[in-house]
């Protein structure tokens, strides 16, 4: 899949370890929405465990 390729990418590019557990949880993703939402974050990790943070984003309050 293109988009998790691009996740992965970014994470080396920054110098990112991904350990096998989590490249796994990385290619087999099927959800669209939620690789846009770790490639946005690998943007700007530092750390692997930035781009699977649930609250790093606040909730949308209505």
């Amino acid at each position: 899949m293109e988009k998790a390729a691009s996740v992965l990418t970014v994470l080396r590019f920054r110098g990112i370890d991904v350990p096998l557990e989590r490249h796994q949880q990385v290619t087999t993703c099927t959800d669209l929405a939620l690789l846009e939402v770790w490639l946005r974050r690998a943007l700007e990790a530092t750390h692997i465990d930035d781009l699977f943070d649930d609250g790093s984003e606040p909730e949308p309050r209505s």
